[in-house]
């Protein structure tokens, strides 16, 4: 981190509206804060479809520990939401439950 302290989802937003989005969520993603998962998962609900794409990826980007919030957005989801995040649970080889396919 720089020196500075600022709260995880403080930090998401930041990165979320970033000039380079990706780059964003790359270095706070490698940092790995202790409830990004969970403040991921919170921000979801509120974000814009261009958003949810970035924070699907961040999830996928954090691995195991991401993959349950994977699994319980997808159960909540439909239309294009559900696809981007179906695959993305595809690619991390997640067993996926029946209804949620």
């Amino acid at each position: 981190m720089d020196g500075t302290t600022s709260s995880t989802p403080s930090r998401l937003d930041a990165a979320l509206v970033a000039e380079d989005v990706w780059d964003a969520l790359q270095r706070l993603a490698e940092e790995k804060p202790a409830d990004l998962v969970a403040v991921v998962e919170r921000r979801y609900t509120t974000a814009t479809p261009p958003q949810r794409r970035c924070l699907t990826w961040t999830l996928r980007s954090l691995g195991e520990s991401g993959d349950s919030a994977l699994l319980r957005l997808l159960s909540q989801a439909s239309g294009e939401e559900a696809q981007d995040l179906l695959a993305t649970a595809v690619q991390r080889g997640l067993r996926v439950p029946t209804p949620e396919v």
